[in-house]
């Protein structure tokens, strides 16, 4: 759901998650909405996170609506085949000796988004499974 965390910077000087801000984002999308490109109504909810090689991954299911079907289905034809999150961040102006900088504060995981097109690289799907697969077996 997110690569590695910006290493080396402190989370006010990026609007990227930092290397820490990947490791509380893990606990903070638990149980957030997976959406279909940050709109619409829920299709799913995020059930598992965790951290692996600094990267957010996610297990996520997809509600057994119509719009999660519509969603399912962009998933396994690949339409959709990449994630990205949607977060809130303070943002402050300071001042500073060579004008004004962008600080970025506390960022919150509002929610996990199945996209076209992510904004960051290799925030990929890896794995899909349907309901209707689960039902054969």
């Amino acid at each position: 759901a997110n690569p590695r965390g910006v290493s080396g910077t402190k989370s006010s000087e990026s609007a990227f998650l930092s290397t820490r801000e990947v490791e509380l984002a893990a606990v903070d999308i638990l149980g957030k909405s997976v959406l279909c490109e940050h709109s619409g109504s829920e299709i799913g909810s995020v059930v598992s996170a965790w951290v692996y090689n600094g990267e957010l991954q996610c297990v996520f299911n997809i509600h057994n609506s119509v719009n999660g079907a519509l969603a399912s289905e962009f998933v396994r034809t690949g339409r959709c085949r990449e994630l990205s999150l949607g977060y809130t961040m303070d943002v402050r102006m300071s001042k500073t000796d060579h004008g004004h900088r962008l600080r970025f504060g506390d960022k919150k995981m509002k929610e996990l988004s199945l996209v076209v097109k992510g904004a960051r690289h290799d925030c990929n799907i890896h794995a899909y499974t349907s309901a209707a697969h689960r039902e054969k077996k």
